[in-house]
């Protein structure tokens, strides 16, 4: 059809490919920086959170997505969050509730986040789900645009 938008995507960027166990309700962990070379021209992104979570949880828990943008007026950086200061929310991976006691694997998503048009990006996840998650989780990034159809 013509004249009409279509997503592009480009290569998804790996930003932590094993990171340590993360308890609940303690704060931000960082989740790895994504170089402006990676989103350059694609305004939007795409993540997914893979991760094993320890116990059971109920249904409407949550894993925050907070962004610290790196290399503001050239060379500055913004607050990195903590448990006091959560800094720029951008998403939520909402994780479904499991009765299962341990070992219970989501891979989530959390869809059209703003790329920051200043430079590189570190990024955050508060895991507010009341399981820990386990060692070894991963967070991936999808820079995505929108281009004319054909």
């Amino acid at each position: 059809m013509s004249n009409e938008m279509l997503w592009k995507n480009t290569t998804q960027v790996v930003l932590s490919s094993s990171g340590a166990s993360m308890a609940t309700n303690t704060g931000p962990t960082t989740g790895g920086t994504l170089e402006t070379s990676q989103h350059l021209n694609y305004p939007s992104l795409d993540f997914t959170l893979n991760a094993v979570f320890s116990s059971s949880h109920a249904a409407g828990g949550y894993v925050a997505l907070y962004a610290r943008p790196l290399d503001i007026d050239s060379t500055s950086d913004a607050d990195a969050p903590g448990a006091s200061y959560l800094s720029k929310l951008v998403g939520i991976f909402l994780v479904p509730g499991n009765s299962a006691t341990s070992g219970a694997t989501h891979v989530i998503l959390c869809e059209d986040v703003p790329s920051s048009p200043l430079g590189p990006v570190e990024f955050f996840v508060d895991n507010k789900t009341n399981s820990p998650i386990a060692a070894g989780w991963t967070l991936k990034c999808t820079p995505k645009t929108y281009v004319p159809g054909a």
